[in-house]
């Protein structure tokens, strides 16, 4: 690709092959070109394709065929309406990875097709021009050829999460510990998502203690670095309080979270990551993030291992309740052990439109792990 300017008239770049058969064409006279532009594209080709431990001996020619590839039908929520947005895919099989963002339609839906086998991390932003852009970043996955996956990107319930594309992480070398976790993360299934706002713009706090005793305090984040902790396998707890404008998101605008974990001393030449307890949401609604009032709903609890691993022990109590008045009462929903470790519950929604469905939500295990979310503003009714 080559800068051209600043310039009036449209300017695009083709590939070189292409470039040639234009310019034979333009030369012959047959000079009459039509492009249609798409701002958003209804679909999007990443493909990559690399040589490990060899130079290749053939031509650089990478043709796949539909059966080659994996499918991936990605959906796009916005609780706001349309925003500008943006974002990319990149492969982190090669390093350094490559890529350029591009304009997306949030709300909207896109089908997208990637090599398989690689392991793809993915980048987007709502609110790209904006004071308080919301950056949702996902962990490594890898896609089987053949296969149709759907992405749900920033779908409710939004809540903390956390994931291995971050530099820091949950982890402890010795007797120190790191906390880190992204408040804004989407509850979105094996993605293990990470949503932050721009550092010191929305209110957060995080508490951690040890047993009974707060051993660190940070007003302003949800991040603890280089603590020192005492020694032995011990019981610890993380609260996080945060809060975001409702004029802006209109959905989960105040979540409470605390984490219950053990952490013993690990005697490694670097931090190493440990496994934390987390709930995984789902409930469909449309992509502004609504439901119907006075309907029938089912919601589907997941308790998983916020940035992969696994929670030592087995899941022996999840409890759900909803809210129709921002958290000043609660409803108690019964839920049912399913297939695969999830857990579902069954419930009717308030008659009144324009409201909102709060959640509160907690599962624990039998080692000593449990997590409790408080998410305000969950789901709209519609």
């Amino acid at each position: 690709m080559e800068y051209v300017g600043e310039s009036a008239l449209p300017v695009a770049t083709v590939h070189r092959d292409q470039g040639r058969a234009l310019i034979a064409m333009a030369k012959a006279g047959r000079v009459g070109l039509t492009v249609k532009q798409t701002r958003y594209t209804p679909f999007v080709y990443d493909l990559t394709r690399d040589y490990p431990g060899r130079v290749p001996d053939r031509a650089l020619v990478y043709k796949p065929a539909k059966r080659d590839l994996a499918r991936i039908d990605a959906r796009y929520y916005s609780a706001t309406g349309a925003k500008a947005a943006e974002g990319y895919r990149s492969d982190f099989t090669l390093s350094p990875s490559f890529n350029f963002p591009d304009a997306e339609r949030h709300p909207g839906t896109r089908t997208e097709w990637v090599t398989p086998g690689q392991d793809w991390r993915e980048f987007h932003t709502q609110g790209v021009d904006e004071a308080l852009p919301w950056t949702m970043v996902s962990g490594d996955n890898t896609y089987a050829r053949g296969s149709t996956t759907r992405l749900d990107w920033f779908a409710p319930a939004t809540r903390p999460g956390q994931n291995e594309s971050f530099g820091v992480y949950n982890s402890r070398w010795q007797n120190y510990m790191t906390w880190n976790v992204q408040a804004w993360a989407s509850a979105a299934d094996h993605m293990r998502l990470g949503g932050y706002l721009p550092w010191g713009q929305t209110p957060s706090h995080l508490q951690i203690f040890q047993g009974g005793t707060q051993i660190y305090d940070n007003p302003v984040s949800g991040d603890m670095q280089w603590q020192e902790v005492p020694a032995g396998n011990l019981p610890y707890r993380a609260v996080l309080d945060v809060e975001r404008p409702r004029d802006v998101f209109r959905l989960s605008t105040r979540t409470h979270t605390q984490w219950t974990f053990m952490s013993d001393t690990v005697d490694s030449d670097s931090f190493e990551p440990f496994s934390v307890l987390n709930l995984d949401y789902r409930l469909d609604s449309d992509l502004h993030g609504d439901v119907r009032a006075g309907t029938a709903q089912k919601m589907v609890l997941s308790p998983v291992s916020m940035g992969g691993g696994t929670v030592p022990g087995r899941v022996t109590a999840v409890k759900l309740e909803v809210s129709y008045d921002d958290g000043a009462t609660w409803q108690k929903v019964p839920v049912v052990k399913g297939t695969g470790g999830s857990w579902t519950g069954r419930f009717k929604t308030a008659r009144k439109p324009g409201g909102f469905v709060s959640v509160r939500a907690g599962a624990v295990t039998s080692s000593g792990f449990g997590v409790k979310n408080e998410i305000i503003r969950a789901y709209g009714l519609r």
